[in-house]
């Protein structure tokens, strides 16, 4: 596809599903691409299912680039067009790339890009200096072009692992993703467990990709069985004091960014 060096700001449409309004003022809307009207911000309200909320906004929208961030997420000064300048360098290798995000991992495992996740208070994963091609992105950020063939799964019962899932659709259909060096806040609530809406998640992608299991993920990977998913468990509800609730993100997202060196002051 031959679209890529002509793209501007104009060309991007930032897509997030919202439960809470307090959590993205303070993160998505203060982002200074969307504080400052720089970028088109679609909403998704009260949908349960990933795959009918973002295959819709596909469908509907007319963008070039469609960005599905968290409501969470803080994006620093001048993300959108450092993210164009990526895309642009990936372009000229792999024009029909499937998916992009900012943080993935490989075929062995070894998790690619540098994020601040707040539920942890420090960076997490390797920091990665040009596209590096992935197994499976976190959903934090996702970005998809525009008119694409690559579809979430409607099926998917909740909103976990759909990054996971929608990487592999795309390799199925012969595309590739990437991780492309770009950094976010992720000013996220500590994790309490993976039970729910994970598990229930987990389950149904363990039985779509059993035919290439394991997939590597950030969580330690989809394999066969649940052994390993409940040892994380545990480790996860002992890490939050066997707490049910998840406490609140500690400090300024625009302000850890400014400290990290994602902006300028």
């Amino acid at each position: 596809m031959e679209l890529m060096e002509t793209l501007t700001v104009d060309d991007v449409e930032l897509v997030a599903a919202v439960n809470d309004f307090r959590i993205l003022e303070q993160c998505l809307k203060s982002s200074p691409d969307v504080r400052d009207g720089r970028v088109t911000l679609t909403l998704i309200q009260g949908e349960t299912r990933p795959g009918k909320a973002f295959n819709d906004v596909l469908d509907a929208s007319a963008s070039r680039l469609i960005v599905i961030v968290h409501q969470d997420v803080y994006l620093p000064a001048s993300f959108v067009p450092r993210l164009l300048d990526e895309i642009n360098r990936l372009a000229e290798v792999d024009p029909d790339w499937g998916v992009i995000g900012c943080i993935g991992a490989d075929e062995d495992g070894v998790v690619h890009g540098k994020i601040w996740a707040s539920s942890v208070q420090a960076e997490v994963g390797n920091k990665c200096t040009s596209p590096t091609r992935v197994e499976s992105l976190d959903e934090v950020l996702l970005v998809l072009q525009g008119g694409t063939a690559v579809r979430f799964d409607e099926g998917l019962p909740s909103f976990h692992l759909y990054a996971t899932d929608l990487v592999q659709s795309a390799k199925q259909a012969g595309r590739s993703s990437y991780v492309v060096p770009i950094q976010v806040v992720h000013h996220s609530k500590r994790l309490a467990d993976l039970g729910g809406g994970y598990r229930t998640a987990y389950r149904y992608c363990q039985r779509k990709w059993a035919h290439v299991l394991p997939v590597p993920t950030l969580f330690g990977g989809l394999r066969r069985g649940m052994a390993h998913l409940l040892v994380a468990d545990l480790r996860i509800r002992r890490a939050n004091g066997w707490r049910r609730a998840r406490p609140e993100p500690v400090g300024n997202p625009a302000q850890i960014a400014r400290d990290l060196g994602y902006e300028a002051p």
